[in-house]
């Protein structure tokens, strides 16, 4: 039944035809009916009431689809809005309308912007009293802000309910309270004129300053109280239906985005912000995982991290060229639970901008236990080990694969770096210190001499099968005037630095926690079980000030299979436009573990065309 416009109980009404879905399906009796009901069903007057006045329309609208098939909905974009002549009488103590509360159905397409729901200033001259922040958070900062936080192109139900003479001012969402607050004050701020003034309206949707982004509304409802926490509960979700109900217990699942700044530079995760309905829960751990699968099977990374870190760096040498990955990350409360992980995020690492591959070696076309024509191997190893083993060689994986140490003593997939993408594959070039036996180990390897005349912009890369001990050292030198390493130990020519491996415990820090080089090379620095220094399996101390040498020491976590498999990529200076570079591998150890590695890379610019060259 329809009557014409009326003042009932001083509520100025044009309609009493009521929507029982839109509160849930609750009676009249158990539940209080609005004052106010706007549903945007009528696309050729959007702003038409189901009950109270039509709104009053500001700039530019337009109907859309709604929550479901048969609801329609508005788009309000920056700088248009609502104005809303509601009618209600002064309550609460106060001149003015100090109970009240506002009922919106929203979705916003995007976070990073400001989203308005209200004004309650009549020349809509300062800021919106409730807000969507770029966060995703709701409140405004008298009320302070959810630590929820919505997701966009979602629909929601929000309920701001406001009682002034108790000084609070609840935000629900879908039912939950999402935060509380207290302490405001009888016809202040919050509060709204009445007919007894020459402003009787508020705004939706407004502010002065365009922090009103575009917003889709299908449900706009007024109280003339504030509803209780039984009463928002009962109308639910957008137009009343029922939904999941979010556990305000657990966090809410976060987004991602993943960012590589190019070829050489860390892979960034940045998760959103934490989000949780329940106010006295804080962020606690974020763990972070990234795999070679969507499924997260076969991890190259999982990464716990302490409270508040919604950002994280993954180390560039984890992702081989050229491979797709994914990431993901999962949030937990203090309360101890957990949410569920994002979505998960696909990257790929791009190749080396500018320059070309010149060398590959993969030791594919080597039979086993020789070493490719060019290369050279020079062992120091004590007598007793294992015949095969005292020095580098090309070995295929499924001889590796049958050793007995190695990777350890689990049955896991041995050359198989963390993420399934394979460190060594097919045949390898492998030091084993471990199969070699008991005995004393030191093993080097010396790449062909190449010319690089040429060539600009140097890299080396490799793929590094490396396992940390306690007592062994790996090193990774080149020298560009054809230097050399004799099997009677006398070493020729210039070696520079590329990369000292050697256990945290063995590196020494100064008290800025920097790699102190002068200190972890000095020759009382003994490797365990030999009588030999570490500083003795550094060529380039030979003419290099230790201290030079601090940013090529790279302390390694000890016995870790997973943590030391890598995809290296170095820079190589000195080598650019040299007619003779040679690149030397160390390994050794006393019954240590294992070093292999495969398709050895030579990157650079050698002045061709870009378009002449191939990648991979």
């Amino acid at each position: 039944m329809k009557r014409d416009k009326i003042f009932i109980g001083g509520i100025r009404w044009t309609a009493i035809l009521f929507v029982a879905g839109l509160l849930g399906g609750a009676s009249a009796y158990s539940q209080p009916q609005p004052i106010g009901l706007w549903e945007f069903n009528d696309s050729n007057n959007p702003a038409k009431a189901t009950i109270g006045e039509e709104l009053e329309s500001f700039g530019e609208i337009f109907s859309i689809g709604g929550v479901s098939g048969n609801d329609k909905a508005v788009t309000v974009p920056t700088g248009s809005f609502y104005r809303c002549w509601h009618g209600v009488l002064a309550n609460g103590g106060g001149e003015y309308v100090n109970q009240f509360s506002f009922v919106f159905d929203f979705r916003v397409p995007e976070l990073g912007k400001w989203y308005a729901f209200y004004q309650t200033n009549a020349d809509n001259a300062n800021d919106a009293d409730a807000f969507v922040n770029e966060s995703g958070n709701i409140g405004v900062g008298a009320t302070g802000y959810s630590s929820f936080a919505i997701q966009p192109q979602k629909w929601y139900r929000l309920i701001i309910a406001v009682d002034l003479a108790a000084g609070t001012i609840d935000y629900y969402l879908d039912g939950i309270l999402i935060r509380a607050s207290s302490g405001q004050s009888v016809d202040g701020r919050f509060a709204l004129y009445t007919d007894a003034h020459d402003t009787p309206y508020c705004y939706f949707l407004a502010d002065d300053n365009g922090e009103d982004g575009e917003m889709d509304i299908s449900t706009i409802m007024m109280f003339d109280r504030g509803l209780t926490a039984n009463e928002a509960a009962a109308l639910k979700g957008p137009l009343g239906a029922e939904i999941a109900p979010i556990d305000p217990s657990i966090p809410v699942k976060p987004a991602l985005a993943v960012s590589i700044g190019g070829a050489f530079e860390n892979v960034v995760l940045t998760g959103s912000a934490f989000s949780i309905a329940s106010s006295n829960v804080t962020h606690s751990l974020s763990t972070w995982q990234a795999s070679a699968d969507s499924n997260f099977t076969a991890l190259a990374a999982a990464i716990d991290s302490g409270a508040n870190l919604v950002s994280i760096p993954l180390e560039n040498g984890r992702f081989a060229f050229g491979k797709t990955y994914y990431a993901r990350v999962q949030y937990a409360g203090s309360n101890g639970k957990n949410s569920e992980f994002s979505d998960p995020v696909s990257f790929t690492l791009p190749p080396i901008l500018g320059l070309k591959k010149l060398y590959l070696e993969d030791y594919e076309s080597t039979a086993a236990g020789q070493l490719p024509s060019g290369w050279k191997a020079v062992s120091f190893s004590d007598a007793g080990g294992v015949e095969g083993y005292e020095s580098w060689s090309v070995q295929p994986l499924d001889v590796l694969n049958a050793l007995e140490y190695y990777p350890d003593y689990e049955a896991n997939p041995p050359t198989v770096f963390d993420s399934q993408t394979p460190v060594a594959e097919g045949k390898s070039c492998h030091a084993d210190s471990a199969a070699y036996g008991n005995p004393y180990f030191e093993a080097h390897l010396l790449s062909p001499v190449y010319n690089l005349s040429q060539v600009s912009n140097v890299y080396l890369i490799f793929n590094s099968d490396y396992f940390q001990n306690q007592d062994n050292i790996a090193t990774v030198e080149y020298t560009i005037d054809g230097g050399d390493l004799s099997d009677g130990g006398s070493v020729t020519g210039t070696w520079l630095p590329l990369a000292y491996y050697l256990e945290s415990a063995d590196v020494t820090f100064d008290a800025q926690e920097k790699v102190d080089a002068a200190a972890t090379f000095r020759p009382e620095n003994i490797a365990d079980g030999t009588q030999y220094a570490y500083v003795d399996y550094v060529f380039a101390a030979l003419k290099t000030p230790l201290a030079d040498l601090a940013p090529f020491i790279y302390p390694q976590v000890e016995e870790n299979r997973m943590e030391n498999k890598r995809f290296i990529r170095y820079r190589v200076p000195e080598a650019d436009r040299q007619a003779s570079v040679r690149f030397r591998w160390c390994y050794m150890g006393t019954w240590s573990w294992y070093w292999g590695i495969d398709n050895v890379q030579i990157w650079g610019d050698d002045g061709t065309k870009v378009d002449e060259w191939s990648i991979y």
